[in-house]
């Protein structure tokens, strides 16, 4: 099992920690929780974005985190594949019925 803490953060922590947490896990996305509940993620293009737009270092998470984001029911990396090809991602959550996240699918699990 993946250790779900090397690319989950809380929507209340800072962009410095989601920085951190990106550069640890050598990863480029991180899965926002509000407590346990998955709201989001954010990754090296939106911190991109963030940064040529120059907004605050101190923005909230909620104010640059991809709401409407892919996630899967089960591990299916055949499901996972197709979404990797169209959308460019690096990491996919899984989650349960109550937007928990049990597991995650990384392009590299693919590849």
């Amino acid at each position: 099992m993946k250790k779900l803490n090397l690319v989950t953060i809380q929507k209340s922590e800072s962009l410095s920690a989601v920085i951190e947490k990106i550069y640890k896990n050598n990863g480029r996305t991180v899965v926002v929780l509000n407590k346990k509940k998955v709201v989001g993620v954010i990754d090296e293009r939106d911190i991109m974005k963030m940064l040529i737009y120059k907004k605050n270092l101190n923005i909230s998470l909620d104010k640059i985190m991809n709401k409407s984001f892919k996630f899967l029911k089960s591990n299916d990396l055949t499901q996972a594949k197709k979404i990797f090809k169209q959308t460019g991602i690096g990491l996919i959550p899984v989650i349960n019925k109550n937007m928990e996240i049990k597991n995650y699918i990384t392009i590299f699990d693919i590849i």
